[in-house]
């Protein structure tokens, strides 16, 4: 995040800023292991209750 929005690590790593919509395009995608981990868990838990 600092590489795309701090002026002197633009230059550094030859970033630019990020608009609001290709930041929410970035979230989502980062948080997309994370809410899938927690989706699995409950089915997991059901899955391990049965046996």
């Amino acid at each position: 995040m600092a590489s795309a929005e701090v002026p002197w690590l633009q230059d550094a790593f030859s970033t630019v800023s990020l608009d609001p919509v290709h930041w929410t395009v970035c979230v989502d995608a980062a948080s997309l292991v994370l809410r899938a981990e927690e989706a699995r868990k409950p089915v997991v838990r059901l899955v391990s209750c049965n046996r």
